[in-house]
């Protein structure tokens, strides 16, 4: 829920009968749904007893019928909440009108009698806290027997200016490859005949696209995953930016629902492949390894390196990182905590787990020169959870501890402090494209194929179960990293938690059915290869255990118990929960492991 309002006012000079569509202005329109900007009035009637229509500088209401309500909700088209501060109402015609919050609480409004023919307040500050923070208001009408029109039963409510606390009109903050979240710059390096640059993030659904910056020209990005890629290959030789010093600007700019924008500059620098010469590890502190620039001043600033699970922990574990500026303080806040800690993996707990041996759990972090990591690991809870139930660095150390580094080479270090034991070691390259795909799913499990345009890709998918319920995986079409999904019927973007997600989610039309049904009996481990195959599509697992007859999804809202059933063990495996409300949480009921190689295309 947003905690942060704006006041708005409703005056309906201008609607819209669809999200996006034609503007239409005082006219008569019998409706099922009318827009205001983010705001939507929808008749929600279970029988046929008015409707809901517009006119002028106002919606109506309409009631025919005595002994049935006609209904009609108002909500955020995003589902975020909102407060009902006050709002005109005036009636024709003989009726009873009350309200009805998201919270089940009812105000009853006086008759038409009341009403009728005059435009009164309805001052909503006497209800105090039962209409705010509410996710939508249900304006009920229904008619009486009007003696002075003959009997006649039909009343019309209208609504004119309709006051509310609405979600604050706050951009959106990137979070680019360098930089907090927010930042207005950002740098990257990356090796020439490489066409990947970054794939951006924002703290809310964008839209991305590109705004301006010198060589905006020379790039594309993917307007729902945030992927930026060159559009031909750089080469360091024969550079095509505005001042040919191999140093290419771009803006990116991420627009919300509301219209609200943000502008990152990012100067994406091109290194030379031609230097063998590489980066190197040193200490910086006893907790953070630095990344030494080579002496090769051409040579690339950027190092690859590997983090893998070398010992166990006896409880499911999440392992993260922090990246700082060589001179930044490492001193922990809860700022620094929040906006730069990022989730490599969980780790596998230390027993009773599956035969794991044919999947790779490890992770890829990229990282640039002058450059600092910190690992941490949140003990026997995630990371998400911590930081939504603290607000201060005492509540978040008492369960994240900062790895004590060990072994440290140029190209290696150990990290531990109890718990799980990483093993860090340098990289060149990567011998499949799971670092592409996997990269950077934070909280939620997905793959990411959006950025493997025109490339065919082949792959193996491991499966190992330690349960004694069944289980089946299978995966979904999703619009973006948020998960949303296209309504089948509507064709509208369904968010996580909307009404209606998982039905649209299961549906035919969003299935992705590449790699069939995944599964396997109890203590076992089976291998499935999967064909050439080339895809641009976010895809999402479900899982359905026969055993319950319940079906889960990556994203925790869209579950009935609203906790997140899955988790991420390394960069192409995640493990499933099978049991509602957390179960054991040790995630290894059934364990998938992807990977994947590419076999044509445009290479990078």
């Amino acid at each position: 829920m947003t905690s942060s309002y704006s006041p708005v006012t409703i005056d309906f000079q201008q609607y819209s009968l669809t999200d996006g569509g034609t503007e239409s202005t005082y006219f008569l329109h019998d409706l099922s749904t009318i827009f205001y900007n983010d705001w939507k009035f929808e008749d929600i009637s279970t029988t046929d007893t008015g409707g809901l229509t517009a006119w002028n500088e106002q919606i109506e209401v309409i009631s025919l019928d005595d002994g049935n309500w006609t209904i009609v909700r108002l909500s955020n088209k995003n589902g975020t909440t909102f407060s009902l501060n006050d709002f005109e109402v005036r009636a024709e015609g003989a009726g009873y009108y009350s309200l009805l919050s998201s919270s089940g609480y009812e105000y009853q409004i006086y008759s038409a009698e009341t009403y009728r023919g005059t435009a009164s307040d309805i001052d909503t500050s006497i209800l105090d806290s039962n209409f705010s923070d509410i996710s939508y208001v249900d304006f009920y009408s229904k008619a009486i027997a009007d003696e002075s029109l003959s009997g006649r039963k039909s009343t019309k409510f209208h609504l004119d200016d309709i006051d509310i606390n609405g979600p604050s009109k706050s951009s959106p903050k990137i979070t680019g490859p360098t930089g907090s979240a927010g930042s207005d710059t950002s740098v990257k390096s990356v090796n020439e005949n490489e066409t990947v640059v970054n794939t951006f993030t924002a703290d809310k659904t964008v839209t991305w696209s590109l705004n301006g910056g010198a060589d905006s020209s020379l790039f594309s990005i993917n307007s729902s995953s945030g992927a930026l890629s060159f559009s031909s290959t750089p080469d360091y030789d024969s550079p095509t930016d505005s001042d040919s010093d191999n140093n290419y600007i771009v803006v990116v700019r991420a627009t919300d629902s509301a219209n609200n924008t943000s502008d990152q500059t990012l100067t994406v620098s091109i290194a030379n492949e031609n230097y063998e010469e590489s980066p190197t590890l040193s200490e910086s502190s006893a907790n953070s390894l630095l990344v030494n620039r080579p002496s090769t001043s051409s040579s690339s600033d950027n190092m690859k390196i590997n983090i893998n699970v070398s010992q166990k922990a006896s409880t499911v574990n999440q392992l993260g990182y922090l990246i700082l500026e060589s001179e930044a303080n490492e001193t922990l806040t809860y700022d620094l905590i929040q906006n730069s800690g990022k989730i490599l993996f969980s780790n596998v707990e230390s027993s009773d787990t599956p035969d794991l041996s044919a999947m790779n759990l490890k992770d890829q972090i990229t990282l640039s020169n002058n450059q600092k990591i910190l690992f941490f690991e949140t003990t026997d809870t995630t990371f998400e959870k911590l930081l939504s139930t603290n607000t201060t660095i005492e509540g978040l150390t008492s369960n994240i501890q900062i790895l004590n580094l060990s072994d440290i080479t140029t190209s290696s270090a150990t990290a531990s402090n109890g718990g799980s034991t990483l093993s860090i070691s340098s990289v060149t390259g990567s011998d499949t494209c799971n670092d592409e795909i996997f990269s950077d799913t934070g909280h939620n499990v997905f793959l990411d194929f959006s950025g493997q345009s025109g490339i065919d890709i082949e792959g193996t998918i491991n499966v190992a179960r330690e349960a004694d319920m069944e289980t089946s995986i299978g995966f979904y079409k999703i619009q973006n990293s948020s998960g949303s999904v296209i309504d089948p019927i509507t064709g509208n973007t369904l968010l996580v938690g909307d009404s209606g997600y998982a039905a649209a989610a299961l549906d035919s039309s969003n299935l992705f059915t590449g790699f069939g049904t995944l599964t396997v009996l109890d203590d076992s481990t089976a291998s499935k290869s999967i064909s050439s195959f080339t895809s641009t599509d976010l895809i999402a697992p479900y899982a359905s255990v026969s055993d319950t007859n319940k079906t889960y999804f990556a994203f925790a809202k869209a579950n009935s118990d609203g906790l997140s059933h899955f988790r991420e063990f390394g960069n192409g495996v995640f493990g499933f929960e099978d049991q509602e409300n957390g179960g054991d949480n040790d995630f290894d009921d059934l364990i998938i492991g992807f990977d994947f190689a590419k076999t044509s295309g445009n290479y990078r």
